[in-house]
């Protein structure tokens, strides 16, 4: 099992890793739910992402909510989540799961990650990409 379970991880770190070397190298992760060859999500989606600060602390929030519309369930969810400068340069990226570990039909799941001002300056905009595998 130890092995298996090795290989699983390896293989959802290379996957999240080549999707967000990808949007760094190219950043146009500007549309949600993009196909990344592994898993096609057609009616999953990123409802309301929406970026901001707290006052009373020094982090950025990018918060949301995974919908899944597909027939069936979905697991080992992802979502990667690029912060931008003024100029559209990325300053900041990485990946949060969500709240559930397998996601069923006709279900939300919230994802909340936070970023540090200081390793993030000059933030003005953000985007989001899904990521997943069917719960099979």
């Amino acid at each position: 099992m130890g092995l298996k379970m090795k290989r699983k991880e390896i293989r959802l770190f290379m996957r999240h890793f080549y999707i967000l070397a990808f949007c760094i190298v190219a950043t146009s992760c500007g549309s949600l739910n993009q196909y990344d060859g592994l898993f096609e999500p057609k009616d999953i989606e990123i409802a309301e992402p929406r970026l901001f600060r707290s006052d009373s602390e020094d982090y950025w929030h990018v918060v949301g909510q995974v919908r899944n519309f597909e027939g069936r369930a979905i697991q080992d969810i992802m979502i990667g989540i690029m912060l931008y400068d003024a100029n559209n340069d990325v300053v900041c990226s990485s990946f949060v799961g969500i709240s559930v570990e397998i996601l069923n039909p006709g279900n939300t799941s919230d994802f909340d990650k936070t970023f540090s001002l200081k390793e993030c300056p000059g933030v003005k905009t953000f985007k989001s990409q899904i990521d997943a595998d069917w719960a099979d």
